[in-house]
């Protein structure tokens, strides 16, 4: 003889709103389609749901999880599930989830504003060490025989809805300067956070340096030739912006500034 249990399983916003007075303890929370990502990393994330007293706060959080677990790079799709457990007032949070691809590479051409057609060449990896982290590079080639490269790295502050990032960049520029006939080699290293100091109060750092060489050709003036040589700068960017808006895209209504 043989027996099939059905389980059935419902999105978590199917229930919000209707259960605002139900108690509910959390018994577990469990992911399904974790292969890279650590386990440090999701019990960040998702231990607020540990404190939902009821079931509305609970389906709530759940949403809220879900979507920071995207933003955050940790994951690519992430959809909350809730079913009961065996004890009263018991419940099992499912995540389905779908880790970030392993790689991605893309190639695009176009024309700049001046005319000049290009190339580039960019490659990127999501969640690299499970932890959300993100590697960008990208080579870019152009017709002059100009060719820059970029590398960037970021990693985020996990943690129950936490919106703060430390970034590092790493960039290198080798092009002829047409108008003064030089040579231009630039390389630079940029440092940023990226963090709120309230809900609505965004914060952002970054430290500038850069190493520039002028190269003089033997059709260059005077004027140029004198500027020839290695120079270093460096500067700070400093930003606070206020931002009340109901959502990043198409907003209906708030302010950005």
């Amino acid at each position: 003889i043989l027996e099939k249990c059905l389980t059935t399983v419902f999105q978590a916003s199917v229930l919000l709103g209707q259960a605002d007075s139900a108690p509910t303890i959390v018994e577990a929370v469990q992911f399904h389609g974790i292969r890279i990502t650590k386990n440090d990393a999701l019990v960040k994330e998702i231990s607020e749901l540990y404190r939902s007293a009821t079931l509305d706060e609970l389906v709530h959080n759940s949403h809220l999880a879900a979507k920071h677990l995207q933003e955050v790079g940790l994951m690519e799709n992430a959809i909350p599930l809730i079913d009961t457990a065996s004890s009263s007032n018991g419940y099992i949070v499912n995540f389905v989830v779908k880790e970030p691809k392993a790689f991605s590479l893309g190639l695009k051409a176009g024309i700049s504003t001046n005319g000049d057609a290009d190339m580039s060449l960019n490659a990127g990896k999501q969640s690299v060490f499970g932890r959300g982290e993100a590697i960008n590079s990208s080579y870019t080639y152009t017709v002059k025989g100009d060719h820059s490269f970029n590398l960037s790295f970021a990693k985020p502050f996990l943690g129950w809805q936490k919106y703060s990032n430390v970034s590092a960049s790493l960039f290198r520029a080798i092009s002829f300067l047409p108008w003064n006939h030089s040579n231009c080699e630039e390389n630079a290293i940029i440092l940023g956070y990226n963090g709120q100091i309230t809900r609505k109060i965004l914060h952002q750092i970054k430290f500038n340096t850069m190493w520039r060489t002028l190269r003089a050709t033997d059709d260059s003036a005077f004027s140029v030739r004198e500027h020839a040589g290695h120079t270093m700068k460096f500067s700070m960017e400093n930003s606070v912006a206020f931002d009340s808006r109901d959502r990043p895209i198409l907003a209906s209504k708030g302010i950005l500034g």
